[in-house]
């Protein structure tokens, strides 16, 4: 026999039998549950940091969104300050005011020029018609003025 077989033989002869039936399968279990468990427990892990990196995205999108709610908040009362003060200045110079009813009863005076057209296509006796128009609403107009004096 040669020394390779000798030592293939003694390695067969000398396991435990006990090993393949029994304990492999239980072996293997373990195996598979602690593969399991770490997956798990890694999966578990990744998610809280990536959660950790999210919160930090989020908290720096709250802090941004915050300081613009107050750029925008301030620009408001900035506004509704401007304007109560325009208001107060408006109602300081209302109540400066004076105000005094007085009734004017002057003369007025009406002057008729005759028109002159110059280059008008109108014909001479549109432009007469026109005029003698005209002198009748003078002449309407001076009557009122004259009824209306006390």
């Amino acid at each position: 026999m040669n020394p390779l077989e000798a030592a293939a033989g003694a390695a067969t002869r000398y396991t435990l039998p006990w090993l393949g039936k029994i304990a492999l399968p239980w072996i293997l279990a373990a195996l598979a549950v602690l593969l399991l468990g770490v997956g798990t427990t890694g999966m578990y892990f990744g998610a809280q940091i990536e959660a950790g990196r999210n919160a930090k995205v989020l908290l720096e999108i709250k802090d941004a969104h915050i300081a613009a709610l107050k750029t925008r908040t301030d620009q408001y009362l900035g506004a509704i300050a401007r304007g109560d003060e325009i208001a107060d200045r408006f109602v300081a110079r209302l109540d400066s005011l004076k105000i005094e009813n007085k009734t004017f009863n002057n003369q007025f005076k009406t002057e008729v020029e005759r028109q002159v057209y110059i280059d008008c296509p109108v014909p001479d006796a549109g432009i007469e018609l026109l005029q003698r128009r005209i002198d009748a609403a003078n002449a309407r107009m001076s009557a009122r003025q004259l009824e209306k004096k006390p």
